[in-house]
């Protein structure tokens, strides 16, 4: 009698671990879209991001080359400063003085590959950046050689940069005269003759990519908009 109620046992928690294991397999925690990109989770809002900077070489997740114009901007990708603690940071150290152009302009570049061209679909650029405080830029260029730069500050919690986190969430519409269907590249611009504060610096980028809208069921989310937002540009950029 007892022999049978242990095999009894034993066979209940079989069945348990099986279910378990069965429901661990069907829910993946993070999903590589089809469409391409990464898709952060499987809730709402979606992002499709164009590079986590997980992997220590230039190739983002949108079929680009990340690259820099310019000869003021060093990158790197830093283990030691990455947001989730699993992979790696995009580290930026710039020095205005090696730029010896007139207008002293350079840009961290991240293009996009030919099938995922169209923004459209998307309402935020977003990103994580932390650093020396300064007055950097982020613009998107189109394919017909369209594009707009406006103010990091203009988008972050706080109005600046700080040695921890922030996200940036910005609006695509803010980027006027910018052709949403055939985006060619996102950048971050420092430019010294009208903006930075400071010749030399360094700053961390994580988790750059495109966010859909944020519904009243998804506010609650990590991905949430940043209520800082602004309409103001500038025109310079070195793209």
């Amino acid at each position: 009698m007892t022999k049978n109620k242990e095999l009894t046992i034993l066979s209940f928690l079989i069945c348990i671990i099986t279910i378990f294991i069965g429901l661990t397999i069907s829910c993946p925690i993070k999903v590589l879209g089809g469409s391409g990109g990464g898709d952060s989770s499987s809730s709402s809002p979606y992002i499709r991001l164009i590079d986590n900077f997980d992997v220590t070489d230039d190739d983002n997740l949108l079929g680009g080359i990340n690259c820099e114009w310019g000869t003021a901007l060093t990158r790197s990708y830093d283990e030691t400063n990455d947001m989730g603690g699993t992979g790696y940071a995009l580290k930026i150290d710039y020095d205005m003085t090696l730029d010896t152009s007139s207008d002293a302009v350079s840009d961290a570049v991240f293009p996009i590959g030919s099938s995922y061209k169209n923004f459209t679909s998307y309402d935020n650029l977003i990103f994580y950046i932390k650093g020396d405080p300064d007055n950097y830029n982020t613009g998107i260029k189109d394919s017909s050689d369209n594009k707009n730069v406006l103010a990091i500050n203009d988008y972050i919690a706080g109005g600046i940069i700080t040695n921890t986190y922030n996200k940036v969430a910005i609006p695509l519409a803010d980027f006027t005269d910018v052709d949403m269907e055939n985006v060619e590249f996102v950048y971050i611009n420092f430019d010294l003759s009208s903006d930075l504060s400071n010749d030399t610096g360094t700053i961390y980028i994580d988790d750059i990519g495109t966010q859909e809208a944020v519904t009243s069921s998804s506010s609650s989310s990590s991905w949430s908009s940043s209520s800082s937002y602004s309409s103001s540009s500038s025109s310079s950029s070195g793209l």
